[in-house]
């Protein structure tokens, strides 16, 4: 700990605040995991005080913990159905009861990075701050999955019970969304692409709509409750112009013309004319391969 204080100290400052203090400690336990790998849970203890204390707003040991977690949770819910991040139905469950069934000491089961990964990512916020807590994260999946069960509480314990002690762990899309306005839990899909242009199209349209909400951020608050946010999707994104005569890489007729255009999409920049295209019109180029014809 000597080592720990020793580094936190050399980043502090006058007036320094509370917050970046707490930084600056975490950082200073993280640069001394490749030594030690004890210190990965140091590094996650120290973390974990950081959370409790943006969500608490106040230092709470993890004795206190104990105690504090089922009052917490009610207030959480409620919190999160006004911000119109959770569904409505949560809070018809006995929130009593499951707040009571959390258990606090699994907080202490994180190494730095999954826990980490669960703020920056998963967690939901409220215009940046956060107000979800480990074991609060786990209970709002587990009552998500269980909100169709008859007896609803006792299976969300279930469920509660499998996730938060790592015997099981839902996929990112379940994690992200069960228990909130857009509950798309799935990830994979089994689908079919009719072999023409209509249905093609129809295809990227569906599946797109299907990405949605199964863990792709959007710049929304509603529809982003999480941390991470980004832009739309840019991927296989193209630009069509009347003057393009492709809009993918054609099949090629030879192996040396494939070669001189494989030459030419590796130089070929976004925005630049091409030999179909006299204008300036932006054409992203695709990775696809397309096997030359001998």
């Amino acid at each position: 700990m000597d080592a720990i204080l020793s580094e936190t100290l050399k980043n502090i400052y006058d007036g320094v605040s509370e917050e970046e203090v707490n930084k600056s400690s975490i950082l200073a336990a993280r640069s001394m995991i490749e030594q030690d790998p004890a210190y990965d849970y140091v590094t996650a203890r120290l973390l974990l005080n950081n959370i409790r204390l943006e969500i608490l707003n106040e230092a709470v040991s993890q004795d206190e913990m104990a105690e504090q977690y089922a009052p917490y949770f009610a207030d959480y819910i409620k919190k999160g159905i006004k911000a119109e991040l959770l569904d409505e139905k949560l809070a018809e469950f006995d929130l009593k009861k499951l707040g009571a069934a959390l258990d606090a000491s699994r907080d202490l089961k994180f190494g730095y990075l999954g826990l980490q990964t669960l703020y920056d990512r998963y967690f939901l916020h409220i215009d940046g701050t956060r107000i979800e807590m480990p074991q609060a994260f786990y209970m709002r999946v587990a009552m998500g999955l269980a909100l169709n069960e008859v007896e609803r509480e006792a299976r969300a314990i279930e469920f509660y019970n499998i996730l938060s002690s790592f015997d099981f762990m839902s996929s990112t899309p379940t994690l992200f969304n069960s228990g909130t306005r857009r509950s798309q839990l799935s990830s994979c899909y089994l689908t079919t692409v009719a072999d023409d242009l209509d249905g093609i199209y129809e295809a990227l349209k569906e599946n797109a709509l299907l990405s949605k909400f199964a863990a792709l951020a959007t710049t929304g608050r509603r529809y982003a409750p999480w941390a991470a946010t980004s832009k739309a999707p840019t991927a296989n994104r193209k630009v069509s112009c009347r003057s393009s005569k492709w809009l993918t890489t054609p099949p090629l007729p030879s192996t040396k013309a494939a070669s001189a255009r494989a030459r030419s999409a590796r130089t070929w920049k976004p925005g630049t004319p091409t030999s179909r295209n006299s204008s300036n019109c932006a054409r992203t180029p695709v990775t696809t391969a397309v096997a030359p014809t001998t």
